[in-house]
């Protein structure tokens, strides 16, 4: 890699360099040894990019300073029934239909018994009945408008953008869910479920997104 062309400022951290991260994450990624730093993981936050929680451990396919850095569809690093509550906001529709069963399966493998995984994913359905409105002639409001956009834009934005592969509805993504092997799959709101500790979620993105529940 080159880094001929980086400004270096002695006000920053290395680490905090993209290009050094990138080689970071090529040399330990998937390697269980990043983990022996942080002890027992009771609360793990699955695809958490640029925004680690503190009471967490952080997991993502890039590494940062407070990211453990792995492919989740290589498999999780933790022990059977380890884990109290799985955390995943706007992930797993970067992954192929059959890759996020795998990983779900995976989620319930890691949880303890009434463990939770709470799942925040961008609505699919909500950008289809939108589209549907408008070219029905209605008048609507799209999440993070673009003005002067077709209406075709905003859907072909959410399903094909930002590295996305495969995008649910609610009632697609509990079958998947129950599939995976959770015992109860429930829909709910923003900052409302089961376990106050999983109730992390970004504010802005609830206007485009739905939150499942699964419980092992």
């Amino acid at each position: 890699m080159d880094f001929r062309n980086t400004k270096i400022s002695l006000r920053r951290s290395i680490w905090s360099y993209g290009k050094v991260q990138k080689v970071v994450g090529t040399l330990v990624r998937n390697r269980r040894f990043q983990l022996l730093r942080h002890g027992l993981c009771d609360y793990v936050n699955i695809g958490c990019g640029p925004f680690p929680l503190e009471g967490f451990c952080n997991i993502d396919y890039f590494w940062g300073p407070r990211t453990y850095c792995f492919d989740i569809t290589k498999g999780l690093p933790f022990a059977t029934a380890s884990v109290k509550g799985i955390f995943s906001e706007h992930c797993l529709e970067h992954l192929k239909a059959e890759q996020c069963l795998a990983v779900l399966r995976d989620f319930r493998r890691i949880l303890k018994p009434g463990g939770v995984a709470r799942i925040v994913l961008p609505d699919g359905g909500l950008y289809c009945r939108l589209y549907m409105q408008a070219i029905s002639g209605e008048s609507v409001t799209w999440p993070y408008p673009a003005p002067g956009k077709p209406p075709i834009y905003y859907v072909n934005r959410i399903m094909a953008d930002y590295g996305h592969c495969f995008v649910y509805d609610f009632e697609t993504f509990k079958d998947v869910m129950l599939s995976a092997g959770f015992r109860e799959v429930h829909r709910e709101a923003y900052l409302h479920g089961r376990d106050p500790k999983l109730l992390v979620e970004h504010d802005w993105r609830a206007v485009e997104s739905f939150y499942t529940e699964g419980i092992v």
